[in-house]
């Protein structure tokens, strides 16, 4: 809770010359400690974490920085953005179970704070593949996960059959034209998956 303080001992750390693993957290904390203690602009320290993306040495490290611009964005109350670097965190995440636990975990309260169950309800049971059962949330995520399953399911059931009167009030014409946007999406789906699992692929 003492910022400034915070701040300055990350700083101290840096010019201790660590390994490049404590430096990067050092760096990464004192982005988002600077922000919090108006030493720099949010615009500042999201221009500065992007940089840190695209810095070579930072490949394997593209998770933390990406779940840091999250956090930057939940303290700016920018939960659609949240939600999206959440989402790269996990993307660009492989062993680090933390941060799996953390972004699965605020992705399913943002979402059911928005009302959008069926979603909430996919990254709660997500969460409860990674967080232990003797953790204090457990049971938050277990109940929920629980509990949002018949509500999803009635969601999920309503909206089929809404989209399924829409394309039957439809014209010939409209519908051949929504099947090729859907087979188009689907293709364009499937060749970024296989373009992310080659990058990701181990020498």
């Amino acid at each position: 809770g003492k910022g400034n303080e915070a701040y300055n001992n990350f700083e101290r750390v840096v010019a201790y010359h660590p390994s490049y693993e404590m430096e990067f957290n050092a760096k990464l904390n004192m982005a988002l400690n600077g922000w919090l203690n108006g030493k720099s602009t949010i615009e500042e320290t999201e221009k500065g974490l992007n940089r840190m993306l695209n810095d070579a040495k930072n490949k394997e490290y593209q998770d933390q920085i990406y779940f840091t611009l999250a956090k930057l964005s939940l303290k700016n109350k920018q939960d659609i953005q949240a939600i999206d670097y959440f989402k790269k965190a996990l993307a660009n995440n492989s062993t680090n179970k933390a941060i799996k636990l953390e972004s699965y975990l605020s992705i399913a309260r943002l979402y059911f704070g928005m009302d959008k169950y069926v979603p909430s309800k996919a990254y709660y049971d997500s969460t409860l593949t990674v967080i232990s059962k003797t953790e204090d949330r457990y049971n938050e995520v277990y109940t929920y996960s629980t509990g949002l399953t018949d509500i999803a399911k009635n969601i999920t059931i309503i909206e089929t059959q809404d989209s399924v009167l829409k394309i039957s009030n439809m014209s010939d014409k409209d519908k051949k034209s929504f099947a090729s946007k859907i087979i188009k999406e689907k293709k364009e789906k499937e060749a970024k998956e296989k373009k992310y699992n080659v990058q990701i692929k181990p020498e």
